[in-house]
């Protein structure tokens, strides 16, 4: 017996009698749920998109792009098929660009190894691509109504403050508990309504802060509550310093076109594309970043004639702090890029996959300041 039981042995004990815990969590779910478009299928594709856009990604944020990205890949196969571009581009501006190359891979990969059926079986499906303990329960439970368990962060919070498990959540004993105790509350049948019943509970009433207690349909079941640990289960772990890393970035012009480039692997958002940029010292002067960006657009595209400050683009990349400096640059003489740069009008540019912090230069080129010389 782990170290968790012989600490709550109340709830332990409560939940294995009341087997109501799952029917009065439904219960409320049925009530209280918000519409979701993935929660309206039992498409498996459509519910492995919805899961891997909804990894460190709110629901808010996803809503839009999960409607377009389905119009415009409805089927597995459409996303299989699919050039890398369309992909990148549909998914611009919702980050973590990876899950969107994973996404495909596994659309891929069912193709390949199924025949294009998505596999029902809980082992095929973790052995997709970047499909994970969590999406493959989620995508068991929700497509195929297998009674799979789930732990993702809120369901992870509701668990923890059930079984007032005090210890990090990260990984190691904290995070094994988590699993163990999901699978132990899961009910013979209808584990797809139990599982978004135990997120939207997170979501919804069990919050990292000020959870609404008095509202919550299983607050007899907490163990966090009866020993008033609420506030401090879970576990907050110290956030990492951010790194501060700066850009000398540059809209560079000649004629109706603009330079741009396709970001290498092993590059930030890798396989999109991005004004020209050179990396300096956060704290380094102006005219030290003008200096680097305009020897470095001279090296790649022809001698620059005019370099003028537009604007900082403040954002974030994991654990880093990023400030973008804006110039506008034109050179005199145009000549054929470097590799992996390009020439092309604006009209062009805006169909490439651009992450959210080049969507913003591009719109410093499409709404310049006033002061901004357009190119006649």
């Amino acid at each position: 017996m782990s170290r968790h039981k012989r600490e709550s042995p109340h709830i332990i004990g409560e939940i294995r009698k009341a087997r109501e815990f799952s029917k009065q969590l439904v219960r409320w779910f049925q009530k209280h749920k918000r519409p979701m478009p993935w929660r309206e299928t039992r498409d498996p594709y459509a519910i492995l998109v919805s899961e891997v856009m909804l990894q460190q990604t709110t629901v808010a944020a996803v809503r839009g792009y999960y409607d377009r990205f389905l119009a415009q890949f409805p089927t597995i196969a459409d996303l299989a098929n699919a050039k890398e571009d369309e992909v990148l581009s549909a998914w611009a501006g919702l980050g973590y660009y990876r899950r969107a190359r994973n996404l495909q891979a596994a659309a891929c990969a069912v193709m390949q190894r199924h025949a294009g059926v998505f596999p029902a079986d809980f082992e095929e499906i973790l052995m997709l691509p970047g499909v994970g303990r969590y999406t493959a329960g989620a995508v068991a439970s929700s497509a195929f109504g297998q009674s799979r368990p789930i732990v993702e962060a809120n369901s992870a919070r509701v668990l923890a403050r059930l079984f007032a498990v005090k210890e990090s959540l990260k990984g190691g004993a904290g995070l094994k508990a988590l699993w163990q105790y999901s699978a132990e509350l899961l009910p013979d049948r209808n584990a797809r309504d139990h599982n978004y019943a135990l997120m939207e509970l997170g979501s919804l009433v069990c919050t990292p802060k000020n959870p609404a207690c008095t509202e919550c349909p299983v607050l007899t079941y907490c163990e966090a509550h009866r020993l008033d640990l609420v506030a401090q289960i879970p576990r907050v772990e110290p956030k990492p310093e951010k790194i501060a890393r700066a850009f000398a970035g540059a809209i560079v012009r000649h004629a109706e076109n603009v330079l741009i480039r396709r970001i290498p692997a092993g590059e930030w958002h890798a396989g999109l594309y991005e004004f020209p940029k050179v990396e300096i010292e956060p704290w380094a002067s102006e005219s030290k970043g003008q200096d680097d960006l305009k020897n470095h657009i001279s090296q790649v595209a022809g001698p620059v004639s005019k370099l003028e400050r537009l604007s900082d683009i403040r954002f974030t990349v994991t654990v880093h702090s990023v400030t973008l400096r804006v110039f506008d640059m034109k050179v005199s003489r145009r000549r054929s890029p470097a590799p992996g740069y390009f020439w092309l009008p604006v009209s062009e540019i805006e169909k490439l996959p651009l992450g959210s912090p080049q969507k913003k230069v591009l719109n410093l080129l499409k709404s310049p300041p006033e002061w901004f010389e357009v190119e006649p």
